[in-house]
């Protein structure tokens, strides 16, 4: 399965700042009881299962966007926006 990730900017700086604020504030206010992330336990967790898809729409104000695009490869691996 391959999925894009698509962002207002350059995803290894001005997207990841951006994603990183998010998450801050996600954790900061939906871990009490509760909020969208209470009950999730685990070690060390990848962001996808720690977050799922309650930091998805979080991010879309920023223009930054998650979608799958089937089973085989499509376009570039990395592009910045035109």
């Amino acid at each position: 399965m391959w999925t894009a990730m698509r962002g207002g900017g350059d995803p290894g700086y001005a997207d990841t700042s951006r994603i990183l604020a998010e998450v801050g504030t996600l954790l900061a206010t939906e871990t009490m009881d509760g909020g969208a992330l209470s009950g999730r336990r685990g070690g060390v967790l990848t962001p996808a299962a720690a977050f799922g898809d309650v930091i998805l729409p979080r991010l879309e104000p920023h223009g930054i966007t998650y979608t799958v695009d089937g089973d085989a490869p499509q376009g570039v691996w990395f592009s910045l926006p035109k």
